[in-house]
């Protein structure tokens, strides 16, 4: 296989992913704004923006893919190469927007708490959760492990960061329902909302750290400068 088709055998795996990804994200969407909906749990909700950022975040990431596959041979477009940084810095900003309203929502549900209602479908809807979110998690790692590039890498760290949010959310609901005792049923929801955000704050941080660098431009060596200067004037 030459080196062009299997670089295209690669991005047409990697869009194929993230477009299973979109379809997805999409179909769990209105199962989640019901249970948000009918539920008092303040997780819940901040659990709905968190899926609504990561679907147009996936989204997104599936338009530069399809951008960059099918960009003009004719042309020098060595820079559709940053839309995949691009990528990482949209899934960072909105995993920090979902911080901020996860975090706000979780301060308000410390300082008026009340009794979780209604929540059972949402619990059973995180369990599937995480078990879907964990495939997706895996399919995307191993991707990015045979075939490397940042949008791969953020689509698995972005599906880990689901997992993870989604294990909490079971985690919260599970004992502001079930639990004996009234304080944690009381302040476990909105506990679980201020640990959901600072995951998020985490995760933003991890992905942006990772994307930035490979949007500059460094400069090279003043003497490395000057020896491609003197071969461009000799060629």
């Amino acid at each position: 296989m030459t080196d062009t088709k299997r670089l295209n055998h690669s991005t047409f795996n990697r869009e194929r992913l993230v477009l299973i990804a979109v379809g997805t994200t999409f179909l769990s969407l209105v199962p989640t704004a019901f249970v948000a909906f009918i539920s008092t749990s303040t997780t819940l909700l901040a659990d709905l923006l968190r899926c609504v950022g990561a679907f147009f975040v996936i989204l997104v990431s599936w338009i530069l893919l399809r951008r960059m596959s099918a960009g003009d041979s004719k042309r020098f477009n060595y820079g559709y190469g940053k839309l995949e940084q691009l990528g990482g810095i949209a899934v960072a900003a909105a995993l920090f927007l979902t911080f901020l309203v996860s975090l706000f929502s979780g301060i308000r549900g410390l300082i008026s708490p009340q009794q979780v209602e209604n929540a059972q479908l949402g619990f059973l809807f995180a369990i599937l959760s995480v078990m879907g979110n964990g495939f997706m998690w895996g399919m995307n790692y191993i991707t990015n492990t045979k075939q490397p590039s940042p949008i791969a890498e953020c689509q698995w760290r972005l599906f880990r960061a689901k997992t993870c949010a989604t294990l909490v959310v079971m985690i919260s609901l599970a004992t502001a329902m079930y639990a004996s005792n009234s304080f944690l049923k009381l302040y476990m929801d909105p506990i679980g909302t201020i640990a959901l955000s600072v995951f998020m704050l985490w995760q933003a941080y991890t992905l942006s750290s990772a994307s930035v660098p490979d949007l500059i431009d460094y400069a090279i060596e003043e003497s490395l400068q000057g020896a491609l200067d003197t071969i461009i004037e000799e060629h």
